[in-house]
């Protein structure tokens, strides 16, 4: 439209002024310019913006999948810990319930143990033996054992000390390896939690540098438009000059 008008001479105009329609040309021209690079730098604009906020998306899609990798991780490692841990709870029951046991034998055995060496039992044995024939005991003359007797109290009652001794170091073992496991989970969550942390900041970052870009780019465009474009309004000497005929 607005080149049919500049090329437009009204009927009875002063042909020989090639001046006044030349510089009414350069001005057509020089609107014509002023739209197509206001609409080239527009558009440069929607395809800066378009991008970055392609990336934004891009970016904020790529943490979220990293977040739900993570997070997924941590519960994997959560949820073999508590395996570990329902395990070690009943191999812990099944081990206190066996040193309760033996606690309970070991009692029995160093009551025995006290009878064996105490004096009412440790007097000579033959004393109690019977005329009436070999291996008959005379009840209310009968002290105590023999040596070998005595000898086998004493070995189960080593062998009972030593299985004991074995089991509180098994449950020492075990109670510091859990402690060890609880640690390590702990630490890798906390880890995982600080790379997190460390990449939303880095795409807050990336986002506010991608923000501050597009609005000096929008100021440069408004000054480009308040010194170019909207100091060149026709005047209306410039109208006027369409209105000069020759009759």
């Amino acid at each position: 439209m607005m080149m049919a008008l500049c090329a437009y001479r009204f009927a009875g105009e002063d042909l020989a002024s090639e001046k006044r329609w030349k510089a009414q040309q350069e001005q057509c021209r020089s609107w014509l310019e002023q739209q197509i690079t206001e609409r080239r730098a527009a558009d440069s604009d929607k395809r800066a913006a378009q991008k970055a906020y392609d990336e934004a998306v891009l970016a904020r899609d790529k943490l979220a999948c990293e977040l739900e990798r993570m997070e997924q991780e941590c519960q994997r490692r959560i949820n073999e810990a508590n395996l570990r841990f329902n395990k070690a709870l009943v191999e812990e029951q099944v081990l206190q319930r066996r040193l309760d046991e033996a606690k309970e034998l070991e009692d029995k055995q160093a009551e025995i143990y006290n009878h064996v060496t105490g004096d009412m039992l440790t007097e000579n044995p033959d004393v109690a033996n019977s005329n009436l024939g070999p291996g008959r005991k005379i009840q209310y003359l009968y002290k105590g054992m023999s040596t070998e007797e005595r000898e086998n109290v004493r070995r189960e009652q080593l062998r009972q000390i030593v299985e004991n001794e074995a089991k509180r170091q098994a449950q020492a073992r075990l109670e510091t390896e859990w402690q060890e496991m609880v640690i390590g989970i702990d630490k890798h969550c906390v880890l995982q939690e600080r790379e997190i942390m460390r990449k939303q900041r880095e795409l807050d970052k990336k986002i506010l540098e991608q923000n501050k870009q597009l609005a000096k780019e929008q100021t440069t465009k408004q000054e480009y438009m308040e010194r170019v474009v909207f100091t060149n309004v026709p005047t209306e000497a410039y109208y006027d000059q369409f209105n000069t005929t020759t009759r």
